[in-house]
């Protein structure tokens, strides 16, 4: 297939995006002499708030000076200038955006009232990566119970390389070579009562933490059924020193939790950025028909949100309804495939699907950023399949980083699964040191961009 004339596009001035700018404002202050070497600068969410931008762009403005060594992070405390008097660069890396700056703001930010989860931020490419560094203090043995999906069941290449396994078996290396117990209970292939059973006998010997693997596998029922069941047994007097900690996609839970996550809009944000580098203005996102609702559709929402973001920043116009990327109903900039039912194959019959959908439009988009590597690649080959030349016609960039991106030579986000496990790993450590702290911690690591030959730049538009 030949695709016809593509749509004309308004012409655009893309500024500097936000994030640069204010790191540059950030350096500002900091060669004035405004703030000096020692100085802890406001939590991120102050910081956000002073320069009108979501809390995930001042996050990524804050990686930049903190990896260079202009701001250095401290677990637990804040955000500090650097200075001469700082002896390691792992004193500058483990924690970014902090919600508990203390102290006078110096006429920069009204003080208030600091929130009750310190929050890190963390670069999967670097020492950033251990987000959580666990120092020389020893620990006693403890037994850590892990809920993930397992199942031998789902072998590659139809399971997708499950990532709660990889993930929860970046965890259990870490916390047994440092001589404490691991029991899995398999979420997977099963009925979710026998799982709360299952969860409850590996409880009843006692455990000093739970790590829970929240992969997407079960329906929003059974997550909810789970969640209710967790937090039934964690009112219980047994368990009221248990740790719980969350690698996940940043769902609320109705119990407390430390969460390790990575930030799902930074990603897509990051691929739409590389594709406005590239020339391309006619982009779309494609995404599966998943329900709003759904547990599934929560993660996708998140990418659609800072795929559109990427607009924003980039001085780009959200017309019409898209102003609101919170409103799934006014995503104009969204293709869908139609309901697919779920399964092992969904997601590459999802992508077959969407491809389906684009061809019988008047004219086609210069790229396309998909929800996950397995509708990509399922889309690039039904779009070449049809002769569109990919990317001579159509640029197309996945996310997550799976099996089927390298086989397909597919640009894509790198999602740091290992590093979730062992960033979880090093804070339930951590947490072990300290369990008295009464902090609830959130890691968020950045996933990156992987440029391969799906990728290139915009064919004219005459």
């Amino acid at each position: 297939m030949t695709p016809t004339k593509p749509l004309a596009t308004k012409s655009r001035s893309f500024a500097t995006p936000a994030y640069l700018r204010i790191e540059e404002d950030l350096r500002r202050r900091i060669r004035s002499g405004q703030w000096a070497p020692g100085y802890q600068i406001p939590g991120r969410r102050e910081l956000a708030k002073h320069y009108n931008v979501e809390v995930n762009t001042l996050q990524r403005a804050l990686l930049e000076l903190i990896e260079d060594g202009t701001l250095r992070a401290e677990k637990r405390r804040g955000t500090f200038v650097a200075g001469p008097e700082f002896e390691s660069v792992a004193d500058q890396i483990d924690f970014a955006g902090d919600s508990f700056a203390r102290g006078p703001m110096r006429g920069f930010l009204d003080d208030s009232a600091r929130g009750e989860v310190a929050s890190v931020v963390a670069d999967s490419g670097s020492a950033l990566s251990q987000a959580v560094e666990t120092r020389v203090s020893a620990v006693a043995p403890a037994r850590f119970v892990l809920l993930a999906g397992v199942t031998p069941y789902r072998e590659l290449p139809t399971s997708g390389e499950l990532w709660s396994r990889r993930a929860s078996s970046s965890f259990e290396r870490e916390v047994q070579s440092k001589g404490h117990s691991t029991h899995i209970v398999n979420l997977m292939d099963r009925p979710v009562a026998e799982s709360t059973r299952d969860i409850a006998a590996s409880l009843a010997p006692g455990a000093d933490v739970i790590a829970y693997f929240a992969d997407g596998s079960l329906s929003i029922e059974e997550v909810a059924h789970v969640n209710r069941f967790l937090a039934g047994l964690l009112r219980d007097e047994r368990y009221q020193q248990t740790r719980v900690i969350r690698v996940e996609w940043s769902l609320a839970v109705p119990y407390p939790a430390d969460t390790v996550t990575f930030s799902g809009a930074l990603g897509s944000q990051m691929a739409t950025e590389y594709l406005l580098s590239l020339g391309h203005r006619d982009i779309l996102f494609a995404a599966s028909n998943a329900a709003y609702s759904s547990y599934q559709s929560s993660w996708e929402r998140e990418r659609i949100t800072g795929f559109y973001r990427a607009f924003f920043e980039a001085g780009g116009d959200w017309e019409g309804p898209d102003r609101d990327p919170t409103d799934p109903a006014s995503w104009t900039k969204v293709v869908y495939a139609p309901p697919i039912p779920s399964g092992q194959q969904m997601w590459f019959q999802a992508g077959e699907a969407a491809w389906k959908v684009l061809r019988e439009r008047s004219t086609l988009p210069t790229a396309i950023v998909a929800a996950n590597d397995q509708f990509a690649c399922a889309f690039v080959e039904a779009a070449r399949a049809d002769g569109v030349d990919v990317p001579g016609e159509l640029s197309v960039i996945g996310y997550d980083d799976r099996y089927c991106s390298a086989a397909m030579n597919l640009t894509t986000i790198h999602v740091p699964v290992e590093e979730l496990g062992m960033a979880a790993a090093n804070l339930a450590l951590e947490t072990l040191r300290t369990p008295d702290s009464g902090v609830i911690s959130e890691i968020i690591l950045k996933p990156s961009l992987v440029v391969r030959g799906t990728t290139g730049p915009a064919r004219r538009l005459d």
